[in-house]
């Protein structure tokens, strides 16, 4: 899985599948540097976690720090990008 500090970060991120199978939905996300990351709902992922895997989706839980220090919580949402054709 991912642990923070490897490279991902959610602005870069694309939603690149979701699969279903017996053990759950997976997400295939990918980041700037064109790696794939395998991602499950509850999966820490940098400063937040995965929340919701759906058919078309997957919604992260970011935690930010503002400049005067304190911390809040946002909803980051990613949509699968389909290629122009």
């Amino acid at each position: 899985m991912y642990s923070r500090g490897s490279g991902f970060g959610f602005g870069c991120a694309l939603l690149r599948g979701i699969v279903r199978g017996p053990m759950g939905i997976i997400a295939v996300v990918e980041n700037a540097a064109r790696k794939a990351y395998f991602l499950r709902e509850n999966d820490p992922v940098f400063n937040g976690i995965v929340v919701k895997i759906t058919g078309d989706a997957v919604v992260f839980r970011e935690t930010v720090m503002d400049r005067v220090g304190r911390t809040s919580q946002r909803d980051v949402i990613k949509r699968i990008s389909t290629p122009a054709v």
